[in-house]
């Protein structure tokens, strides 16, 4: 458990650097009504303090250079959607399951630590909220709680104009496919590397579809990261260079797929935009080079 701790927070460490890179100007008036966020705990910012699984970061050294102490963001500070959120001239979007969570108008954050794609990925630690629970979540608010504050057409609007990002997918094989907790995978004797990419694509596909029936239009979807170049693996695993290359090469049987997909997507929901946010590139581009962005 430590060691996917130190795994998690060094790729939410590296969001920090990558949001810093188009973060520099900050916004007096929103760009959009709300931003609403799905994913794991590389953009969880506390939801998962409400459930009973393993997989927390209510507690120090994390938080330790964020204002409010440790929230439940798997990082020292700020994270990819602190930033985002700044960026964009709003608040930071409260977890789903805080006091704050259902009135907020400005956006909310559904992620969940240990999450994934498939709704088995991240049992091994407990209760977590899948992609499918968290987008069920979110037709709560549309239902429930945005009823509250404005009419049919003013949600309808408010939802058009919203962002939504999501990051999902690492732990679909961090956790479930390569066996972080247990050291063995089910998922793996089953499915072959290619299979089991097609399997998480098209699932995730039909949950994007599901996400734009509920009103979404302009959808951030970040790729893969590098995982074969994280701690974990790198400590236990033999590799020749800078990261181990099979591990990353199964992150990369999803990646090739992912823009396809979207451009899929956008050519068949009407005025829908899909944006792919390039992590994996990113990621290594300041693995390889550290001294160039600060981090030796």
């Amino acid at each position: 458990m430590e060691k996917m701790m130190k795994s998690s927070t060094m790729f939410a460490l590296l969001f920090v650097l990558i949001s810093n890179l188009f973060a520099i100007i900050y916004c007096t008036q929103p760009l959009a009504p709300a931003l609403y966020v799905f994913g794991d705990s590389l953009v969880d910012n506390g939801n998962n303090n409400w459930i009973p699984d393993v997989a927390k970061s209510n507690y120090y050294p994390y938080g330790s250079n964020f204002s409010a102490g440790p929230t439940g963001r798997f990082s020292n500070g700020k994270n990819l959607v602190d930033f985002l959120a700044e960026y964009m001239g709003l608040p930071y979007p409260p977890p789903y399951l805080s006091k704050e969570g259902p009135s907020s108008l400005t956006g909310i954050n559904y992620a969940s630590g240990a999450a994934g794609i498939v709704e088995y990925t991240g049992s091994q630690v407990g209760v977590v909220l899948p992609l499918d629970e968290q987008l069920a979540n979110f037709q709560m608010t549309i239902t429930r709680d945005l009823p509250i504050h404005m009419t049919q057409s003013q949600i309808s609007e408010h939802l058009s104009k919203a962002i939504y990002l999501l990051s999902i997918g690492n732990n679909d094989y961090l956790i479930n496919y390569l066996g972080a907790f247990t050291g063995v995978s089910p998922t793996s004797t089953v499915y072959a590397p290619e299979p089991f990419a097609e399997l998480l694509i098209n699932t995730l596909e039909k949950q994007l579809q599901q996400l734009y029936k509920l009103g979404a239009r302009k959808i951030i979807l970040n790729d893969l990261c590098p995982l074969g170049c994280t701690p974990m693996y790198l400590k236990t695993r033999p590799h020749k260079g800078a990261c181990v290359d099979e591990i990353n090469a199964l992150v990369q049987h999803f990646n090739k797929r992912l823009p396809s997909m979207l451009q899929r997507l956008s050519s068949t929901l009407t005025g829908a935009v899909f944006v792919q946010g390039n992590i994996y590139a990113t990621a290594t581009e300041i693995i390889l080079n550290p001294t160039k962005y600060g981090c030796i």
